[in-house]
């Protein structure tokens, strides 16, 4: 009997954090308009409909475009600073503890020893890195970057590293700057969004609701 051999499609697999890998979008939502809630309900609902836009972009542009044209406050790094503190009190907790995207951690436990993996997010990457520490992640990636790089440029900085072609790696998110992210680099993409299509995601080929079919892209037997 022939035993089957596998053919992968990708050199390596860069993952967004939040909503794709663990199921935090919900609470760094709530965060964030818990942030602004002494200035009353209508800035909260502002906020929050501006994050739920613009998921996948810094946390520091949010704070900037909030202060500038919501609250017509000046934005200064020390406000940002202050902000992102006040914000990763709120949330670290939640997200080290909440639960996995299905399928996520099945894939990074199955295959972070025949591929590359890597996290690419717009958390401040000293938060991100105690975030996959503290979920004992860790083993699963080679590498782990966040803010203030973009995911283009994380993107071409892993391909270039490793003289792969852009189009040899995968980016896998649920945002727009994601998507965005693997069409500056030149990187191939996998949507993931569960039930009506965002309109970001309209010309994205690959669309999962979740990671449960992600093996069905990597890889194919032969």
């Amino acid at each position: 009997m022939t035993r089957m051999q596998t053919h992968y499609l990708f050199r390596a697999v860069v993952f967004d954090m939040d909503g794709t890998l663990v199921d935090s979008v919900g609470i760094k939502t709530w965060a964030f308009g818990k942030l602004y809630e002494k200035y009353g309900q209508d800035v909260v609902d502002a906020v929050v409909s501006y994050h739920l836009k613009h998921q996948g972009i810094s946390r520091f542009e949010k704070f900037r475009h909030w202060q500038t044209e919501i609250l017509a406050e000046p934005y200064t790094k020390a406000v940002g600073e202050l902000l992102s503190q006040q914000f990763n009190h709120l949330v670290l907790d939640a997200i080290v503890r909440a639960p996995y995207i299905r399928g996520a951690q099945e894939f990074l436990e199955k295959y972070y020893e025949r591929l590359p993996l890597f996290v690419a997010s717009a958390t401040p990457e000293a938060e991100l890195h105690e975030i996959v520490f503290r979920r004992g992640m860790k083993k699963y990636f080679q590498g782990v970057y966040g803010s203030p790089a973009s995911k283009g440029e994380i993107i071409n900085r892993i391909s270039t590293y490793n003289r792969w072609k852009p189009t040899e790696v995968l980016m896998v998110g649920d945002a727009a700057s994601d998507c965005e992210g693997a069409n500056n680099a030149g990187a191939s993409f996998v949507a993931i969004c569960e039930g009506e299509i965002p309109a970001f995601f309209d010309n994205v080929t690959r669309r999962l609701a979740d990671l449960t079919g992600l093996e069905n892209i990597v890889y194919e037997p032969s």
